[in-house]
């Protein structure tokens, strides 16, 4: 399997959901690096509302102590 790896930068604040929900569609899925936690729940809570057929599944943050 080959792994295509787009990058994209620049989005303005407020299309970034638009852009994501976008790429989803076209590709069934998609990796998302969110900056900061607080920018991940801002996404998810406008995605909910402006793409509620996209599913998002959050990881903790790697430094998250695991107990």
């Amino acid at each position: 399997m080959t792994i295509k790896k787009q990058i994209y930068s620049g989005v303005p604040g407020g299309y970034d959901v638009l852009v994501l929900a976008d790429l989803v569609r076209r590709h069934q899925s998609l990796f998302h690096v969110a900056a900061a936690e607080a920018h991940l729940q801002q996404m998810k809570e406008a995605l909910a509302v402006m793409a509620p057929d996209v599913s998002v599944w959050d990881f903790p943050a790697w430094d998250t102590v695991p107990y």
